[in-house]
């Protein structure tokens, strides 16, 4: 289970990100384990406080086998503009029911102790994929959130990140690849140039396999094809956040990335924050809201 988080129920939050996310001081109550998240809690935002005193927002996936899971990007409308500075990619920007970048100083603190990383991907064809990999974490900002990303398994055919493994974090005002984050539009772990682009510029021109600023990964639909994608998804645990085998969730094992029909009649699998269902039904759905379907 997650070990190295204490998450907390929050009721209303703010859950717009900017430059300066939300810090609380003297957060009580602090445990090493996941209990204070119910089974079958619904996904939404939670205020995590980690062992290091630090405590910020973040949209957590109660849904998706193998979790909790901690979301740290997401897209799937081009609502957020995702060609932003170093100090936005620091702190994160967006909204947390929505798209955005949770911020990889928030993503190195939460994958020190190790973490296992999994993508989904969707085209504009309604294809879907999954990569995840056992051994994921980032440096710090001293040497440029330097990506570590090992152990790769899922669905997609090609290992994309492994291209990516070792390298440091650019944007298009700071990095060592800034040139490259320039020429993709966005922000990544770029070397001379990507396997994908994940933070890279949204288009729905999905027929568009010439241009390497779009959102991509190589080899995903098809073979030495790269298509502009429609969603994606980027979300972390602990590696030793296994589900046990004794585990009490029932799994829909036509489609195991989802809780039983009983389970979301019963309201399991409810996927509303707070108290005011009026104002989420009015939101674009989270990715994991129809990923699947």
């Amino acid at each position: 289970m997650v070990s190295h988080i204490l998450t907390v129920r929050a009721g209303k939050v703010l859950t717009k990100l900017d430059s300066t996310p939300p810090r609380q001081k003297g957060v009580k109550n602090v445990h090493q384990g996941c209990s204070d998240i119910e089974l079958f809690s619904p996904s939404g935002v939670y205020r995590i406080a980690l062992t290091s005193g630090e405590s910020f927002e973040v949209y957590s996936d109660m849904e998706t086998f193998g979790g909790p899971w901690t979301v740290i990007q997401n897209r799937y409308d081009g609502s957020e503009d995702f060609k932003r500075k170093w100090a936005n990619y620091k702190k994160g920007f967006g909204d947390l029911n929505g798209e955005f970048w949770i911020g990889n100083d928030a993503i190195h603190a939460l994958t020190q102790t190790g973490s296992v990383l999994r993508i989904e991907l969707e085209t504009f064809t309604n294809i879907t994929a999954f990569a995840e990999y056992s051994d994921f974490k980032i440096a710090g900002e001293s040497d440029s959130y330097r990506l570590s990303v090992t152990g790769f398994s899922g669905n997609v055919s090609h290992d994309a990140m492994e291209y990516h493994n070792g390298e440091w974090f650019s944007t298009t005002d700071e990095g060592r690849s800034a040139h490259c984050a320039s020429s993709s539009l966005g922000a990544w772990w770029y070397s001379s140039y990507h396997h994908t682009n994940l933070n890279g510029n949204y288009t729905t021109e999905y027929w568009n396999t010439g241009s390497e600023s779009h959102v991509s990964w190589k080899g995903f639909p098809e073979s030495e094809v790269s298509v502009p994608l429609k969603k994606t998804r980027m979300m972390i645990r602990p590696t030793h956040g296994e589900m046990p085998e004794d585990s009490e969730i029932r799994l829909n094992m036509d489609d195991p990335f989802k809780l039983n029909e009983e389970e979301e009649e019963n309201g399991q699998g409810d996927t509303t924050v707070g108290d005011d269902d009026t104002d989420h039904k009015e939101k674009e759905p989270n990715v994991n809201d129809e990923f699947y379907d």
